[in-house]
């Protein structure tokens, strides 16, 4: 009887400690910093992809995303609440990609690529293109209590960034009407 006890706690235990194991690999964390007092971030993970949401008043910010736990979602989104992106500054391993997208985007999207000391234009078919899209204003969410209701622009990490095996990266930005 004893023996039976002990083997079924044994199962009982095993089966817990799986569980848990399994629960962790699934959870995804991400550390979220910003040197601005003023930028305020937020996340949204469906299915297979995040997007940050990113508020800032004063227009001029930065912020670094750096994967805690889990696995790289297939898409990473971030989503800025400006008017304009007067300059947008992404960088990931030795990648650092440069674009500047006018307020509703009403006109072309540049995009440069400084990879080992040297920069080249980009356009939408390389692996290091940003998809950049201007959303318009929507009021909604509310970010220190105010309401979001400005533009933003919505940037889809390059497809380079995902085969890289990156688990972190940096962003800094200006807004034409800061």
């Amino acid at each position: 009887m004893m023996k039976r006890l002990s083997f079924i706690f044994f199962i009982l235990v095993f089966i817990t400690l799986t569980l848990a194991a399994c629960g962790e690999e699934e959870r995804l964390a991400f550390g979220v910093e910003s040197s601005k007092d003023d930028v305020d971030i937020r996340s949204v993970l469906e299915d297979d992809a995040i997007t940050f949401l990113i508020y800032n008043p004063s227009g001029i910010g930065d912020a670094n995303m750096t994967l805690k736990q889990g696995k790289m979602p297939a898409q990473v989104q971030v989503r800025i609440f400006v008017q304009g992106l007067e300059n947008l500054e992404l960088t990931y391993n030795d990648v650092h990609i440069v674009a500047s997208a006018p307020t509703r985007g009403d006109g072309p999207i540049i995009e440069k690529l400084i990879k080992d000391g040297e920069e080249t234009e980009l356009d939408e078919a390389s692996p290091y293109w940003l998809q950049i899209e201007a959303l318009p204003a929507e009021p909604g969410g509310l970010f220190f209590g105010m309401p979001a209701e400005s533009p933003s622009f919505l940037i889809t990490l390059p497809q380079d960034f995902h085969s890289s095996g990156a688990t972190e990266f940096n962003l800094k930005w200006v807004d034409f009407y800061r």
